[in-house]
């Protein structure tokens, strides 16, 4: 009975610690997420692609994570008479969750400030091109014809 009782212990903090560490990859994603809005401002497209590609490693980290918790969970459902340290539990769960909804917020954020870069980039080019037709409008009028006259008193 003593032992159930340490394997339930050892599962839940090894569950507890899974959570934790989620929550410091999301606080590195959240921190990633704030990069890659001062370079969409910035305009640094080589600089968000890498901050892009090292926040798709976290979210990989989160995956194996979340493998993980999956089969503690089942033991954990498998035993019974278990008794959780529910404070604990419950904050690392609410504090991750916060800082998903910050992400969340600021991932909507740029997803805008992207898609007005390639509004504006759009009406850019849309200008230009009307530029061009109308230069074109008049470049191709001018021919490369000389006056002539007809005298008619000869």
């Amino acid at each position: 009975m003593l032992k159930d009782k340490l394997d339930h212990k050892s599962l839940i903090n090894e569950i507890i610690n899974i959570y934790k560490q989620e929550l410091l990859i999301y606080k590195q994603i959240f921190k990633l997420t704030k990069d890659q809005q001062q370079a969409i401002e910035k305009k640094e497209w080589q600089n968000l692609k890498q901050i892009i590609e090292d926040k798709e490693k976290k979210i990989d980290n989160i995956e194996q994570l979340e493998a993980q918790l999956i089969s503690y969970k089942k033991q954990l459902a498998q035993q019974n008479n278990l008794q959780l340290d529910a404070n604990e539990f419950k904050e690392v769960i609410e504090n991750t969750y916060q800082v998903m909804h910050r992400i969340n917020k600021l991932e909507k954020d740029n997803r805008e400030q992207i898609i007005n870069q390639k509004n504006k980039v759009q009406k850019k080019m849309k200008d230009i091109n009307t530029g061009l037709n109308i230069n074109r409008a008049y470049d191709g009028a001018v021919n490369n014809y000389e006056g002539k006259f007809i005298d008619n008193k000869k």
